[in-house]
C-alpha cells in the first residue's frame, strides 16, 4: 500500500513509504510531472481538509484511486492530509520498459542515488523536480529523508551562496533555453552544518523517443579541496609577484644608483677640471692686479684695479663653488662673521627669487660666529631661494630668518649654534618624496627645470660644515628648509690684504709649474717677496735640476702635471734631502690632494688662486730660518 502525509496549505510532502516514493518516481521519469501539482488532486487534498471527510478520486487516465484523510484535529499539525493509493483492479501499477526488466530499473535508481556527486532533475518549466540521496545528505544530514519533494521549489535556491545565485540562475536558464554549456560552472552550496562548499555543476538535457525534453539532468561535483588548493597557490603566486616586485625596485633602485654615480663621477671630473684651469686663470688676474696695486697708481686706475680684484673675488667663489662637487670639505673654511655674511648675501637671495615674489629676510645682530666656505653657504642658500622660487612660481611669499639656538649633538651635548630658515607657501612636496629629495639628480620639478643637483650640493655643504638640516613640508602648503650650523670658537682671522707687504725672505726657490702664464705670475710673487727663482716645467724636469746638483732651500710645485713623475716621487726625493722645504700650490680641490698623498698636514697645500700675503705666510711656515728672522 503506498501511503503518504501532505500539507493541505503548501501541498509538501511530509512523510511517504518506500510504495509511494516509487510510485512517484515512476511518474516523473515518464511525464517529468509532479504528482501532488496535478490540479484535481490539489482541490481534492483542500475539500478533505476543509470539509473534515474521506474523499477518493481517480484522475482521468489513472490506474489507481486516491484516498484522502484528514489527521485527526487534536494533533500538534492539523493541516496534515494523509493519501492512500489504491489500484483500481486491486493491483499496484509497477512502471515498466519493454527494453529493460524490472530489476535492473531498481539497480540503476539505487546506483544513482549513491553516486558519490550530487544528482539532481530539472522540469521544462526550470523546477528542481528532484535530488539524489547523495545530494540530500549533503543539505540535511545523514539522518534525512531518501527522497524530498520540494514543491515550493526553495529549498535548492535557499542553499547557493547569495554571491553565487544570480550567476547560476543565468547559466541554467541558457541551458534551459536551448544554449549547450560549454563548461562546468562554479558556485558555493550551504551543507546541513550551515558551512559553505564549492561546487562545479553542468547539465544537459533528457530527450524521449520523440526528441522532446523531458527534463534536464545536472551533476554538482564537491570541488572544495580544489579551491583550497588553487588559494593556497594563489597566495603563493601573489608571495613571489610581490617577491619579485621587491626585487625589481631593489634593481631599478641600485642601477639608478650606480647611473647616478657614474654621472656624479662625469661631473666631478667635468666640475674639478674647469675650477682648476679656473683656478689658474684667477691665479695669473690676481697676481697682476696685485703687483699693479704695489706700484701706487693714479687714483683712477686704483679705482679700477680695486674693480678687477672685487671681480677675481667673486670668480674665486664662484670656482670653490664648482670645485665643490669633488671637495670632500670646504676649501676655504674660516670663521665668519654671520650676521655681516648674511646680510652681504640677501642681495644675491633677493636677484634668485626675483622681482614679483614677496621676500623678506630677518638677520639679527650678534649672530654666533660659524665655521665655513663662504662661497658654499652663500651657494647654499641660492640653491634654496631659487627652489623656493620656483615652489611659489616667482609670485608668492618666501621668508628668512636667522637667529641664535642650543642645539643638542647627535651624543645628547648641547651646544650653541646658529639655525637659518628658508621658508616659502608653495606647492610643497608630498610625505612619500621628502627622503629623497637630497639625492642626487632627484628633482620633482617638470622636465628641464631642475638638474636635481641643488638640494644634494646643500647636503654636502651642511654635513662638511658639521651641520645639519631638516626639511618639512605639506602640498600646497609650502617647505621650509632648516640649517643648523654649530658656533665657532676659533679666533677671528684679520684679513691679508689689510696687513703690509711682507718682509723679504731672500730664499732660492725652485718653482715647478707647467703652465706657463701661472709660471710667471708665481714667478713674480716670488720675486716680490725677494727670492731666487729657479723656474722648471714639470717634476720630471725638476728631479733632473735636483740630480744634477741644484740646492734650493724650497721647492713650490704644483700637484698634477704631464710626465712620468708624480708628486709622489718628488716627495719620496725630498724625504731624502730634508734641507729642502717643500709647498705644494694647486687648482684642485682638497681631494685630489688627498689622493696625491698629501694628508695629515705634512706638506702643506696652498690652494689657487692665492695672493701675496697668503704665498708669504706659507714659505714662512716650511722654511725654519724664515721664521726664525720673524
Amino acid at each position: 500500500m503506498a501511503v503518504s502525509v501532505l500539507d493541505a496549505d503548501s501541498f509538501e510532502l511530509f512523510y511517504a513509504n518506500d510504495a509511494f516514493q516509487h510510485y512517484y518516481r515512476a511518474r516523473l521519469l515518464t511525464n517529468s510531472k509532479h504528482l501532488l501539482r496535478d490540479a484535481l488532486i490539489q482541490q481534492a487534498i483542500k475539500q478533505c481538509h476543509e470539509n473534515h471527510q474521506t474523499l477518493s478520486i481517480t484522475p482521468l487516465g489513472s490506474q489507481l484511486c486516491f484516498e484522502f484523510s484528514p489527521f485527526n484535529a487534536a494533533t500538534a499539525m492539523p493541516r496534515l492530509v494523509q493519501c492512500i493509493l489504491l489500484p483500481r483492479d486491486m493491483e499496484m501499477p509497477q512502471p515498466q520498459r519493454d527494453d529493460l526488466p524490472h530489476d535492473l530499473l531498481l539497480a540503476l535508481a539505487r546506483i544513482i542515488d549513491h553516486f558519490p556527486h550530487n544528482i539532481w532533475l530539472y522540469s521544462i518549466k526550470g523546477e528542481v523536480l528532484w535530488t539524489n540521496n547523495t545530494s540530500n545528505r549533503f543539505t540535511i544530514g545523514t539522518n534525512g529523508a531518501r527522497h524530498i519533494v520540494d514543491l515550493a521549489n526553495t529549498r535548492h535556491i535557499t542553499n547557493v551562496h547569495p554571491d553565487d545565485l544570480t550567476e547560476a540562475a543565468v547559466a541554467m536558464s541558457q541551458v534551459i533555453n536551448g544554449t549547450p554549456m560549454q563548461q562546468p560552472k562554479r558556485y558555493r552550496l550551504r551543507n546541513h552544518t550551515g558551512q559553505y562548499c564549492w561546487f562545479e555543476f553542468s547539465m544537459s538535457p533528457v530527450h524521449d523517443d520523440a526528441g522532446q525534453v523531458l527534463y534536464w539532468v545536472g551533476t554538482s561535483i564537491n570541488i572544495e579541496h580544489i579551491v583550497a588548493l588553487e588559494q593556497e597557490h594563489e597566495q603563493q603566486l601573489q608571495l613571489l609577484q610581490q617577491q619579485l616586485r621587491s626585487a625589481n625596485d631593489e634593481l631599478h633602485s641600485h642601477h639608478q644608483r650606480n647611473l647616478n654615480a657614474e654621472k656624479m663621477a662625469l661631473i666631478n671630473h667635468l666640475s674639478g677640471g674647469v675650477a682648476h684651469d679656473l683656478n689658474n686663470l684667477l691665479q695669473v688676474m690676481r697676481t697682476c692686479t696685485e703687483l699693479a696695486m704695489l706700484k701706487r697708481p693714479e687714483a683712477s686706475v686704483e679705482t679700477k684695479l680695486k674693480l678687477i680684484a672685487d671681480c677675481i673675488e667673486r670668480a674665486s667663489r664662484l670656482s670653490s663653488q664648482l670645485a665643490s662637487f669633488t671637495g670632500r670639505t670646504p676649501q676655504n673654511a674660516r670663521q665668519l662673521d654671520t650676521s655681516e655674511v648674511l646680510r652681504e648675501c640677501m642681495l644675491l637671495l633677493k636677484r634668485a627669487v626675483g622681482a614679483e615674489a614677496d621676500f623678506k629676510a630677518d638677520i639679527p645682530d650678534g649672530l654666533h660666529p660659524v665655521l665655513a666656505d663662504r662661497a658654499h653657504l652663500e651657494n647654499a642658500l641660492i640653491n634654496l631661494a631659487i627652489n623656493a622660487r620656483d615652489a611659489v612660481d616667482g609670485r608668492g611669499q618666501i621668508r628668512f630668518a636667522a637667529r641664535n639656538i642650543e642645539h643638542a649633538e647627535p651624543d645628547g651635548q648641547i651646544c650653541e649654534a646658529v639655525q637659518l630658515c628658508l621658508r616659502d607657501d608653495g606647492s610643497g612636496i608630498d610625505e612619500s618624496l621628502r627622503e629623497q629629495v637630497f639625492e642626487p639628480f632627484f628633482t620633482t620639478k617638470p622636465e628641464g627645470k631642475g638638474t636635481g643637483l641643488g638640494l644634494a650640493m646643500v647636503k654636502r655643504f651642511v654635513q662638511s660644515s658639521h651641520g645639519s638640516i631638516e626639511l618639512s613640508s605639506r602640498p600646497e602648503q609650502g617647505t621650509n628648509v632648516s640649517i643648523v650650523l654649530p658656533r665657532s670658537r676659533q679666533q677671528a682671522e684679520t684679513a691679508s690684504h689689510n696687513t703690509p707687504v711682507p718682509a723679504s725672505l731672500q730664499a732660492r726657490v725652485l718653482l715647478v709649474e707647467d703652465d706657463e702664464p701661472v709660471r710667471l705670475a708665481i714667478h713674480a710673487l716670488l720675486s716680490q717677496l725677494g727670492c731666487t727663482v729657479i723656474p722648471s716645467f714639470n717634476i720630471d724636469h725638476a728631479l733632473g735640476l735636483l740630480d744634477s746638483g741644484l740646492c734650493p732651500e724650497a721647492i713650490v710645485s704644483d700637484i698634477r702635471m704631464p710626465g712620468s713623475h708624480t708628486a709622489r716621487d718628488l716627495i719620496a726625493r725630498i724625504e731624502q734631502r730634508p734641507d729642502i722645504a717643500l709647498l705644494f700650490a694647486t687648482g684642485y680641490s682638497a681631494d685630489v690632494a688627498v689622493a696625491e698623498g698629501l694628508i695629515d698636514g705634512r706638506w702643506p697645500v696652498l690652494f689657487k688662486p692665492f695672493d701675496l700675503h697668503g704665498l708669504a705666510a706659507a714659505l714662512r711656515q716650511v722654511l725654519p730660518q724664515a721664521a726664525d728672522t720673524e
